[in-house]
């Protein structure tokens, strides 16, 4: 069984970036779209979540060709 991981997690800690895999496991387990506070960002830790969001217009950076 994989333990949950930490409330807010450091994904740029040094431990984190020397062996990502135990954190990542526990991400993509117990809280696959993860808001990530420190980074201000959400974090995608599946393929299909990541692919989806990759072809969602909705999450693009483009503002302005909506109003073109």
């Amino acid at each position: 069984m994989i333990p949950p991981p930490p409330p807010d997690p450091d994904l740029l800690a040094p431990a984190a970036v020397a062996d990502p895999y135990p954190l990542w496991d526990a991400l993509r387990t117990h809280d696959p779209v993860h808001r990530n506070e420190r980074l201000g960002a959400w974090v995608l830790t599946r393929h299909d979540d990541v692919s989806a969001a990759l072809r969602d217009g909705r999450f693009s950076s483009d503002r302005i060709t909506p109003y073109i």
